[in-house]
């Protein structure tokens, strides 16, 4: 996987940022891709719907935002044309209570070599919110960013054979094997361990000692990155 960040919708009308997003395991939509990558994507198991083949009223760029983030895609137009697409049955995690062993956190911190994302909880709009770069990260409907459920992904990356003419090369992520990663949600963050063993098995959660990490409902952000968060947990005294 070519993509540090991902999620899936919860509302369909709003417009969302577009990086490389797989969605539903056969539906794919992302921003743009070299000529190298182009047969790969065409011989994969899944629906192209690339800003490649689709017009301007369905992506576009956001002039406030810097490129390669800058494009957009409005999700409820394209998930029209995406009507009769076989969607996939099982995501591969499962809904249910949080895990009894949560610890309860202020805030997450994720980074890459050149990015740095925050989640921070809100009280208010009970769910964490999201910082890119020390900035709020708000939508074009003036929304800011976030969720109640995030998962961050310990996955080995490494520089991938694709790369630009400037010299920039492109990471991969292994997400075949095993690992671990934490879940958020409720203000809470428990450590859980990730499981996929093919390309064609979706991947699945469980705690440490064996039994279902569950989900919250809902819209889900995904973080895959090769370093530990960093925590601000609450005190003890106001758990």
């Amino acid at each position: 996987m070519h993509s540090r960040m991902n999620h899936w919708w919860r509302r369909r009308d709003e417009e969302n940022p577009c990086a490389a997003t797989a969605r539903h395991a056969h539906q794919f939509l992302y921003s743009g891709a070299q000529s190298k990558m182009r047969p790969v994507i065409s011989a994969a198991n899944l629906v192209n719907l690339s800003a490649e083949r689709n017009p301007p009223s369905i992506y576009f760029n956001d002039p406030d935002r810097n490129s390669p983030y800058s494009m957009m895609v409005k999700p409820n137009l394209l998930l029209e044309k995406a009507r009769d697409v076989e969607m996939a049955k099982e995501p591969g995690w499962q809904h249910g209570e949080k895990a009894e062993t949560a610890e309860k956190i202020l805030s997450a911190q994720i980074s890459w070599p050149n990015a740095k994302y925050e989640a921070y909880w809100s009280a208010s709009e009970k769910r964490f919110l999201l910082k890119h770069n020390g900035r709020e990260n708000i939508s074009t409907s003036g929304v800011q960013l976030g969720s109640n459920m995030m998962v961050i992904q310990i996955v080995k990356i490494s520089p991938s054979e694709y790369g630009d003419k400037f010299g920039g090369v492109t990471p991969k992520s292994e997400v075949i094997g095993s690992g671990h990663g934490y879940l958020l949600r409720n203000q809470r963050v428990v450590k859980a361990l990730w499981n996929r063993a093919s390309l064609s098995e979706p991947t699945t959660w469980s705690l440490g000692d064996g039994s279902p990490a569950y989900f919250a409902p809902g819209q889900i952000w995904f973080f895959l990155t090769d370093s530990e968060p960093k925590f601000t947990y609450v005190a003890k005294s106001s758990k």
